[in-house]
């Protein structure tokens, strides 16, 4: 028996809408209301709300029941049987197109009735959780972070979720029903050609697939680097009803795996610079050391002494080369101080294009923030920089360097952290680069057809990132090419002290020299020489024991022991100077190197050392290094 349900009963002819209220309250239904027009039907329906309606096709008024029915499946979704005399095609067809819940022909059984109603309301309870499903469905689809894209077995777009729609800015309402084709293409991002729909591919084998890192082009033609899995909707039989796409927007990711590649890159080409800018080093402190000899040393006349000049100023200069190798190296001690960006743009901007044709503007503001940087690092990177920029793009007419300060609140897309940077933005007119190129910018081993070096830019990128900074590139079709520096900036500048000048020192005292370059050791040996010291050499830690021990036994100590960091074979600095303090614990040491890598050049004195000097030095730099660690007695 059907419980209290309610039931409209709507008739025309009153004798029949008695009998059927007589028959369903047998059946335990409850008739609540009884009328014979199509408009009061509507209205009751509206007022009401019955579980159901028995309809009769035929009412009094304008309108019949299958006008009724339809205005009130639209409006209120209310289960309506059809009970009627009427069985002509024309009627039959016209009430097919309601979708009633059942169909019965005057006259009729009470069983039929039953039946009819226990089957409505099957059916009304079937739709009702059916469709709670598919509420619940959709609504976990649009809450899934991941774009999600379902179709039919045609192929033809059913759902897209609000992420769907935000990556690929198409609205569901302008995609439902059209072939995945317009939504989903995808492009190879090897070789830019449109590959095979993978989702025809799923409909034809009904076998999942997943594509990882390949291009899908939104409306707006916008590349997006994607991963997809693309898995068949199969029904209880087995038969492939339609396909559920879900994609992953790996751009971020991609970007930031590219990241790492280049960090690889510049880490294995970093341990070659490093290397070589030590050994260079070494060199160079035996040319300068001796230039600086035979100009303190020497009586030159003066076409002599201009030749030794010249040769001082090309040291100094390889001296600036191997200093570069050793920031690309990040091997290189950063001498921080605030620095006046104003200053060094105009200054850099002028020295580059000061032979240049080239038009070119500043625009620098007053109230620039200061960054705290070592000066000739930042400055090799925007002379890098600018100069890339003009030799690549030295027919597009126009440069312009801007800077600006600005203040970063969130995490965004930039790999740095909230807060205050200076943004310098190195920008060219008129030409672009190609995307495979953009991307292989800073990479050191790159190199563009237009220009054939390839190194400054890596070596920017990597003083950049050592200042806790970023560089990044970006190139637009007829609107030009931008280079975008940020640099963590300081809104307090603390007044450096002026140093005193340096003053020669003079007097006998004894210093030990360990270094493992023969060249080296005499270099230093005779600049020590030139002030009064007496020196010994030793090649290695083993060696420097020995001498140290023994003249010590002599009583004839020595005032300091200078020592290399790195020993080829053989104990260097850091290893030699426990085994000296074992000996002595008042042994006073000075470290020296060609990179300033080690954490015992910022602890020294943890280690065991009482000063640090690197190479090449001069003689005022080992003079005074010397001499400050003997006037600590």
């Amino acid at each position: 028996m059907g419980g209290k349900i309610k039931i409209m009963v709507v008739e025309d002819t009153y004798i029949v809408a008695k009998d059927i209220q007589d028959s369903l309250q047998e059946l335990n239904y409850v008739v609540d209301h009884i009328t014979d027009s199509g408009t009061e039907a509507i209205n009751l329906a509206e007022k009401y709300n019955p579980d159901i309606i028995l309809m009769d096709i035929k009412l009094k008024g304008a309108m019949d029941g299958i006008e009724a029915a339809t205005i009130i499946k639209d409006q209120y979704n209310i289960p309506v049987i059809y009970l009627t005399a009427y069985a002509d095609e024309y009627t039959l067809q016209r009430a097919k197109r309601t979708e009633p819940s059942g169909y019965i022909i005057k006259p009729y059984k009470r069983e039929e009735i039953h039946s009819a109603i226990e089957m409505a309301l099957y059916k009304r309870k079937m739709e009702n959780y059916l469709k709670q499903r598919e509420e619940f469905l959709s609504t976990t689809l649009k809450s899934i972070s991941d774009a999600v894209i379902t179709t039919d077995k045609s192929a033809r777009i059913t759902f897209i979720n609000p992420i769907a729609e935000e990556l690929s800015g198409w609205n569901q309402e302008d995609l439902l029903g059209n072939h995945i084709s317009q939504l989903y293409r995808s492009t190879d991002e090897k070789n830019n050609k449109i590959t095979e729909n993978p989702v025809l591919l799923v409909l034809s084998n009904g076998e999942k697939k997943t594509i990882d890192d390949h291009v899908f082009m939104t409306k707006q033609n916008k590349p997006i680097v994607i991963s997809s899995d693309i898995s068949p909707i199969k029904n209880n039989k087995g038969e492939i009803i339609g396909t559920v796409i879900t994609v992953r927007d790996n751009t971020e990711k991609q970007k930031i795996q590219k990241e790492l590649i280049k960090a690889q890159k510049l880490a294995s080409l970093s341990h070659i610079a490093g290397n070589i800018g030590h050994e260079f080093n070494n060199l160079l402190t035996v040319i300068i050391g001796n230039i600086e000899l035979i100009k303190h040393t020497g009586t030159l006349d003066k076409t002599c002494a201009i030749d030794i000049e010249e040769a001082e100023i090309a040291a100094r200069k390889a001296k600036d080369l191997a200093k570069q190798l050793l920031n690309f190296a990040r091997k290189g001690d950063m001498e921080k101080h605030p620095v006046d960006l104003e200053k060094m743009l105009k200054d850099v901007v002028n020295s580059v294009m000061q032979t240049s044709v080239t038009r070119y503007e500043l625009s620098l503001p007053a109230d620039l923030w200061r960054v705290n940087a070592d000066e000739s690092q930042l400055s090799q990177v925007f002379f890098n920089v600018i100069k890339k920029t003009f030799s690549m793009f030295r027919e597009s007419g126009k440069i312009a360097v801007i800077a600006q300060n600005e203040e970063l609140k969130v995490q965004g897309n930039l790999p740095i952290d909230p807060g205050k940077y200076v943004k310098i933005t190195i920008k060219e007119y008129g030409t672009s680069i190609p995307k495979e190129q953009l991307d292989q910018l800073f990479d050191p081993f790159f190199t563009a057809e237009n220009d054939p070096s390839g190194i400054e830019l890596a070596i920017a990128y990597s003083i950049v990132k050592k200042h806790g900074g970023y560089i990044t590139a970006d190139s637009r079709f007829e609107e030009g090419t931008s280079f975008y520096v940020y640099l963590p900036a300081i809104t307090e500048v603390k007044i450096e002290q002026k140093k005193a000048p340096v003053k020669m020192y003079k007097g006998k005292r004894r210093v030990l020299i360990m270094d493992d370059q023969e060249l080296v050791r005499i270099i230093a040996g005779k600049m020590l020489n030139h002030f009064g010291f007496d020196v010994e050499f030793a090649r290695h830690g083993k060696e420097a024991i020995e001498v140290y021990s023994r003249e010590l036994n002599a009583n004839n100590p020595f005032s300091v022991v200078l020592m290399d960091l790195t020993v080829e074979y053989g104990m260097g600095a850091k290893e030699t100077i426990p085994k000296l303090k074992e000996i002595d614990s008042d042994v006073k040491a000075i470290v020296s190197s060609g990179y300033l890598n080690d954490p015992i050049f910022f602890n020294y004195a943890t280690y065991g050392f009482k000063g640090v000097i690197k190479k090449p030095y001069d003689l005022v730099e080992l003079n005074k290094t010397v001499r400050d660690i003997i006037n600590e007695e």
